[in-house]
């Protein structure tokens, strides 16, 4: 499963990305991923964002993120730095294509 919250009307955050641990390692999660992509698209949002944890669990998340194009960034919206958090980023074409 996975959501998308808006944070104004051309930025979204990347909320609860999460397969169900019967179908790990089967591409669900970029199906599900390139569905938020395409919902996005479908909004006209410029800017996708997240928010994701830096331990070893997350390295999987952490290379399917890069795959998709999403890029280290600062903090966004209330999110403070700390040691155990890590921010992406992906910035949609300006003329609304998918990367």
């Amino acid at each position: 499963m996975g959501a998308l919250k808006l944070l104004d009307d051309k930025h979204g955050e990347l909320k609860s990305m999460r397969t169900a641990p019967n179908y790990l390692r089967r591409g669900v999660a970029g199906l599900i991923l390139r569905h938020i992509l395409q919902v996005a698209h479908d909004r006209c949002f410029h800017r996708l964002s997240l928010e994701t944890g830096t331990q070893a669990g997350f390295t999987a998340c952490h290379q399917l993120y890069l795959k998709h194009g999403f890029v280290d960034c600062e903090p966004f919206a209330d999110y403070q730095f700390d040691q155990h958090n890590r921010f992406l980023s992906l910035t949609l074409c300006e003329n609304n294509e998918l990367p």
